[in-house]
């Protein structure tokens, strides 16, 4: 599958996110069946799963940016295999604080017809702080 529709999902994904798309608008890219997204607070194995973490998530951070700053991929045919990078940057409701964090995912996609893609799983590493330089 051709490198740059890949990165445009993924892309769209992390845009869809930062701006608190529809929740509506986020399912169709998930699996239906053997969906399995592990973050560190939680490990969602439903499309319901995922909106109620996803109403729980807009309620605890607000202003979040991710940048997408590394991604590989491996072609198996009928799925992809992702690694990839992303800067995560949130403000929290409860106190006004800014975290800034790299983390490193690994997705696997499934293909479907034509270019369609659905995440299958969605595996969320460790939270690394980034320190940001102050103005």
């Amino acid at each position: 599958m051709d490198h740059a529709v890949v990165r445009q999902f993924c892309q769209q994904w992390f845009d869809d996110l930062s701006h608190r798309a529809p929740v509506q608008e986020m399912l169709p890219r998930l699996a239906s069946q053997g969906l399995e997204m592990v973050f560190p607070e939680t490990t969602l194995f439903s499309t319901g799963d995922f909106v109620e973490w996803y109403a729980a998530v807009g309620d605890l951070f607000t202003d979040q940016e991710h940048e997408l700053q590394r991604l590989d991929v491996a072609d198996h045919g009928s799925w992809l295999d992702l690694d990839l990078t992303v800067i995560w940057k949130a403000t929290h409701v409860s106190d006004g604080t800014r975290t800034v964090f790299r983390i490193d995912q690994r997705w696997t996609l499934r293909k479907g017809p034509g270019d369609q893609l659905r995440i299958l799983t969605y595996r969320v590493g460790e939270l690394i702080p980034v320190l940001q330089a102050t103005p």
